[in-house]
């Protein structure tokens, strides 16, 4: 899906393979967050959200350890960055959140809402992209998630 995106998004052949790398890398940080609060099927409580929200920046952390490119840690550093400026951890909005993190912001919610879990039931594609969509310009980058539909239109 980020590639699809990527493509749509019409990224260089360096900024492609910036965001497969990403996007292969993206939940490394996770590592470090309990597995009975990644695998929690209630609601989480306040300490366990914020524990994590952590592993973007132990993700980002750990690759800088491993000399792994700037660009991917930056994509997998601002993932949780939101369009208007509400997300995490640093709070960058809008055109500050690296193109390639806000690819994977949307490629990642759409393969979250389409799948069961925590969140609850799976959506339908459809759904989900109705979800993306609603929340453009407030979470995700409207250039991106306006991609969306057509990427999906020829994948199938």
């Amino acid at each position: 899906m980020a590639g699809a995106l990527g493509t749509a998004m019409g990224l260089s052949e360096d900024m492609q393979a910036v965001l497969m790398q990403a996007a292969a890398l993206h939940d490394v940080g996770k590592i470090a967050v309990p597995k009975d609060i990644l695998n929690k099927a209630e609601p989480l409580s306040l300490k366990e959200q914020q524990a994590v929200m952590q592993h973007a920046e132990i993700g980002a952390a750990i690759l800088a350890n491993l000399n792994v490119d700037e660009d991917v840690i930056k994509a997998i550093r601002h993932l949780h960055e939101w369009w208007n400026g509400e997300g995490y951890p640093d709070g960058l909005r809008g055109e500050e959140i690296p193109t390639a993190a806000a690819i994977l912001a949307v490629a990642d919610a759409y393969d979250t809402l389409t799948r069961p879990g925590p969140h609850g039931e799976a959506r339908t594609p459809t759904e989900a992209v109705q979800e993306i969509l609603r929340r453009s310009g407030q979470q995700f980058s409207p250039h991106v998630a306006a991609k969306l539909p057509k990427v999906l239109e020829r994948a199938s």
